[in-house]
């Protein structure tokens, strides 16, 4: 980690035991530090600004409540913290949802505990994290045939926007498509910018969702 101190952590879970077993895990490891701890929706949104959290880890499963409305509402305001989702479910349509939504990564609950930990290091560094189960899903829905993203894609990008783009399907960052591409980190950033305005993405988020499920998956994916 850097030397800016430890980075905190809000966790929104409202399970007893579950709290307490990421609490003891997370804190656990150099650099982390749980710094708040609500079972609300409300409750969360209010620690946004006194807390100053560095991410935010979220079960979708509140009890009465929408995990995806936090999501993204937590996006939505001036804070936009990083975001990792916890989830019972292990369906490919829960990971979906939360990318959609604004959230950073998807974990499974029934994941090791050393999982959430590279989970929650990956995404403090600027990448997209998501369980093992639900990458093999989105790898199998590729292979149902080409996503119709592809030809929208390759019908309006173009050929080294095209190539940026098939980068990100494949889980590359920004300093390592530069390199492979022999483009700048800021060649690179236009090209990303462009890509979404183009395509009509919301987010860097959902262009990665995009591109992963476009892309052949032959490549090790995020």
């Amino acid at each position: 980690m850097n030397n800016e101190g430890p980075k905190k952590i809000l966790i929104v879970e409202d399970h007893p035991i579950l709290v307490y077993g990421l609490q003891l895990m997370i804190e656990k490891e150099e650099g982390f530090n749980v710094s708040g701890v609500v079972k609300t929706k409300d409750e969360a949104l209010d620690l946004l600004g006194t807390m100053g959290p560095d991410l935010v880890v979220i079960d979708i499963s509140l009890q009465y409540q929408d995990g995806l409305t936090l999501i993204k509402q937590v996006k939505e305001s001036e804070y936009n913290v990083p975001i990792l989702c916890l989830s019972m479910h292990e369906e490919l349509y829960y990971a979906e949802q939360c990318l959609r939504a604004g959230a950073n990564g998807f974990i499974t609950k029934s994941e090791p505990c050393e999982v959430i930990i590279s989970g929650i290091e990956k995404i403090l560094g600027g990448e997209i994290y998501l369980s093992e189960s639900i990458r093999r899903q989105m790898l199998k829905q590729m292979g149902h045939g080409p996503s119709p993203w592809l030809n929208a894609a390759e019908s309006i990008l173009s050929n080294k926007e095209i190539l940026v783009f098939k980068c990100i399907g494949q889980g590359l960052n920004n300093r390592e498509i530069a390199k492979k591409l022999t483009l700048s980190i800021k060649t690179v950033e236009a090209h990303r910018y462009r890509i979404k305005k183009k395509l009509n993405l919301k987010n860097s988020i959902e262009l990665i969702r995009i591109a992963i499920r476009t892309t052949s998956g032959e490549a090790a994916i995020l």
